[in-house]
């Protein structure tokens, strides 16, 4: 009978180190696959041929919404959090989609696409997988992110192939003093992508970020 007591207790403690070893593994996964999605990527244009896409300048301090408030917070307004609006009416512009920034915003929150009950600033001013549906039906964002033993556009090979079909690719840059800060890149010049910062009022290259980026956005049609 204690032999059978020490075999059970024997194959028990094994059982309890196999369940363990897994949710250790699965926890050491979990918590790269994070640090992966925040590390974000460098990509480079060294061995790329020049091209351009022409795409409006849209400044998110324009005076006539640079002072607007975002998300009813007094200390949120365009000229510090409207990157991501700001190279969004851009982008659209070059479809042939009108909007200012600010009605921009006020479609997204009217949309929902927005959403200020999440209490990090990253939840809130995501937008992934998202159909515009106020927008000719035709138009469809595509959204990326890092992620392990997933293919990503996270390589300078898709996007050169984006901006060959004509397609500007919106990317999250770090941006100091605000993290999640938004370009587009629209082309390729002496071997340096080629942006419109929503912050600058000529075009400028992504070395000004060091080629890093976290996230990607695009339209598909």
């Amino acid at each position: 009978m204690k032999k059978n007591t020490a075999y059970t207790v024997f194959a028990l403690a094994i059982v309890a180190v196999i369940v363990f070893a897994y949710m250790l593994i699965t926890v050491q996964d979990f918590t790269r696959h994070s640090l992966l999605s925040a590390e974000g990527v460098s990509i480079s244009a060294e061995s790329m041929d020049d091209m351009q896409i022409d795409l409006e300048i849209v400044n998110q301090n324009d005076t006539r919404w640079a002072m607007e408030i975002m998300c009813d917070d007094l200390t949120m307004r365009f000229m510090d959090y409207g990157s991501q609006i700001a190279c969004t009416a851009s982008v659209l512009r070059h479809y042939e989609v009108y909007h200012t920034p600010l009605e921009l915003y006020n479609l997204f929150c009217e949309n929902g696409i927005y959403d200020f009950e999440q209490s990090s600033f990253a939840a809130r001013f995501r937008f992934s997988n998202v159909k515009y549906e106020y927008l000719p039906s035709k138009y469809n964002k595509v959204y990326q992110s890092p992620k392990m033993y997933h293919p990503s556009v996270f390589d300078e090979d898709t996007i050169l192939s984006l901006l060959q079909e004509g397609t500007p690719v919106m990317v999250r840059v770090a941006g100091m003093p605000i993290e999640r800060y938004w370009v587009v890149i629209i082309g390729v010049k002496d071997h340096e992508f080629i942006i419109m910062d929503p912050l600058k009022t000529e075009y400028s290259t992504l070395t000004l970020y060091d080629n890093h980026i976290y996230e990607v956005i695009y339209f598909e049609t």
